[in-house]
């Protein structure tokens, strides 16, 4: 039942390059026909997109409580014999976040056949997307599009050494909010890039940064970019690079566009990061065990509640490990 994220942009654009005609909307099937059917609409003539579900008895729709969403109106619409509730965006510049929405109603309503069950389903992802259509939106400064773009090169290394993209993904968990960047089943790791010369130290923004807690074994990874003005590695190739090679799930697609959204990467910026490219220069990975100097929770005065400091990292070389160590460590496996 459910449609991949790639069929809908195709979908919407051939939408978008269709005539109005005699009618104030054109509709796509998303999924169905079923007793529950997901359409994606563009509606005329301001060519503005919207989903219906359903049908929805209008006394399941009134009964159901649904988030106030900024750029997002719900209400109830009919067809000739069926009532349907409708999700219309009239903030312009966030179709794309929309369409992500979209893919992501597909999945989580593909085995609903129940209105009553499907506008609950509704109204906690539009609760859950609220964020992702938050007013006065920026792009991604260049400090924040250093650290993307290094956090994506080290999710490419992992696959060109054997890992599956699907788990790296799972795996990325800064854009969360987490303590760490990845968490993997045998380790942590927490990302620092820089496009520096001077590498001798990083910034550390949390007592729990360099704390291992909830991870085995935890690791900081330095990774030194170089900036160029040519066309290789941009932030938006090292995307669509990772992206190309989500194979094993069209949920994957969906979640890592999610991630992208969450961390204030969004699609119709590309232009914004064509103008600059990185390219790795240097890599060191330290070993964060009980000799490590660092300020974690168990090591302060319980009334300190947050620190941000700076690390040097002089003198820790007993303390370093090497890309090939780090990279068996993760993936189990042996590279002799």
């Amino acid at each position: 039942m459910a449609t991949d994220l790639y069929t809908i942009k195709q979908k919407w654009n051939d939408l978008l390059e269709g005539e109005a005609g005699s009618s104030m909307a054109a509709r796509y099937l998303l999924a169905g026909p079923a007793k529950l059917r997901i359409y994606l609409v563009i509606r005329y003539p301001e060519k503005t997109p919207a989903i219906e579900i359903g049908p929805i008895p209008p006394d399941v729709y009134k009964g159901t409580i649904f988030p106030q969403l900024k750029g997002i109106e719900t209400h109830l619409t009919s067809d000739t014999s069926d009532c349907f509730l409708a999700a219309d965006l009239n903030q312009t510049g966030a179709a794309d976040v929309f369409l992500i929405l979209a893919a992501r109603l597909c999945e989580a309503l593909q085995y609903v056949s129940t209105p009553i069950t499907a506008c609950g389903i509704v109204s906690k992802e539009l609760k859950h997307w609220q964020k992702f259509f938050a007013p006065n939106r920026q792009i991604l400064t260049r400090s924040q599009q250093v650290g993307l773009a290094g956090e994506l090169i080290f999710m490419l290394q992992l696959i060109e050494n054997g890992l599956d993209a699907s788990d790296i993904l799972k795996a990325w968990q800064g854009t969360e909010k987490s303590h760490h960047d990845f968490h993997f089943e045998k380790c942590s790791v927490e990302i620092k890039t820089t496009t520096s010369s001077n590498l001798d130290c990083v910034n550390i923004t949390s007592l729990r940064q360099l704390e291992r807690v909830g991870t085995k074994e935890l690791y900081l990874t330095q990774l030194a970019l170089d900036q160029h003005d040519n066309e290789e590695q941009q932030l938006f190739q090292l995307v669509n690079s990772f992206k190309e090679l989500l194979t094993s799930s069209y949920l994957d697609q969906v979640v890592f566009a999610e991630k992208l959204i969450n961390i204030g990467y969004r699609e119709q910026d590309i232009s914004q990061y064509e103008t600059c490219g990185y390219t790795l220069r240097k890599s060191r990975i330290f070993t964060i065990d009980e000799h490590f100097p660092c300020l974690t929770t168990k090591k302060i005065p319980p009334e300190i509640v947050e620190v941000s400091y700076k690390l040097s990292l002089t003198g820790m070389s007993k303390n370093t490990m090497s890309s090939k160590q780090l990279f068996e460590l993760i993936s189990g496996k042996n590279y002799e």
